[in-house]
């Protein structure tokens, strides 16, 4: 059978797209899946995914009223699920073409994963938690801290003196090299007094604006990460890479990174401006828990 799945959406949607493949995959062994979305995210999708344009020429009848599919209809997909806001544009091109369509709202559901939602919604079988990137990660895991304190919206970071005070510690205890990376919508950060006087034994690397197949190759194999809520965060968790999550206008129930929840440290910070020293306290003994368990080092790692 032909499948067409439609998820328009940056790094997190195509990460948090990936479960949702292997539930319609589950559904319909042996299909054929096109993935029709952000194609520069292509490469992260299993090999028996095809990824297409939501732009593309090809498509652009499914925008247009009436106008039907320019291409053979012997090679039009069969099934269709649509996961849009609003979607009643697309859903009756694609019925007109005599396409089955099944479709779901991408907005959220208070309190539930998006990936859970959205597989209700298209009536597809919930997923298992897992890393589903883990296949491009190498076997043994390095010495290295990533941290990428940036998330292309300022508001949906943690404060850099927060970033900042966990790394030192972590590097305090742990002999791990840090390394910082930032994307081109994080250049406000490049030059931060937190991140360039940092108090570690070996110096950070600091890496801007590199290509996200550089940061895989480079980083699959960190030993913990640290980040906000963003695309690189479920990039990190998808590689299975034990991630230390601030979550701050967005709601971690719905958006945290669908995989093993014991891989997660998620911290919700609902007014960092405001946070007391009990808060701060019971934030930092949380990473330190974390820590501990996910570090298979000889040191210890005292309280923060």
């Amino acid at each position: 059978m032909r499948i067409l799945l439609i998820r328009p959406g940056a790094l997190g949607d195509t990460i948090l797209t990936l479960p949702i493949i292997a539930a319609i995959l589950q559904k319909h062994p042996g299909s054929h899946l096109t993935l029709l979305g952000n194609p520069q995210y292509g490469f992260l999708l299993p090999e028996a995914v095809n990824a297409d344009s939501f732009d593309s020429l090809k498509w652009s009848w499914i925008f247009e009223p009436k106008s039907g599919p320019s291409h053979n209809s012997e090679i039009l997909p069969e099934l269709a699920y649509v996961i849009l806001k609003n979607h009643k544009l697309v859903t009756e091109s694609l019925r007109s073409a005599g396409i089955e369509t099944i479709v779901a709202s991408s907005q959220p559901e208070e309190g539930k994963s998006i990936v859970e939602t959205l597989c209700e919604r298209l009536s597809l079988p919930v997923p298992e938690r897992q890393p589903y990137l883990k296949r491009m990660t190498r076997s043994e895991p390095s010495n290295r801290v990533w941290l990428a304190p940036g998330s292309g919206s300022l508001i949906k970071n943690a404060s850099p003196d927060l970033f900042r005070n966990v790394l030192e510690s972590v590097c305090k205890h742990y002999d791990l090299q840090p390394v910082i990376t930032l994307g081109e919508a994080d250049a406000t950060l490049l030059n931060d007094e937190h991140f360039r006087t940092l108090e570690t034994k070996q110096q950070p690397d600091i890496i801007y604006n590199k290509s996200l197949e550089f940061i895989i190759t480079t980083y699959c194999n960190s030993r913990i990460y640290i980040g906000n809520d963003s695309g690189v965060s479920h990039l990190a968790a998808a590689l299975d890479i034990p991630c230390i999550l601030f979550f701050t206008i967005t709601d971690p129930r719905i958006w945290a990174p669908y995989t093993k929840t014991e891989r997660l440290l998620v911290l919700r910070l609902r007014d960092q401006t405001t946070l007391s020293e009990e808060s701060h306290n019971e934030i930092h003994s949380q990473i330190r828990a974390f820590l501990l368990r996910k570090l298979p080092l000889p040191q210890t790692l005292p309280s923060i």
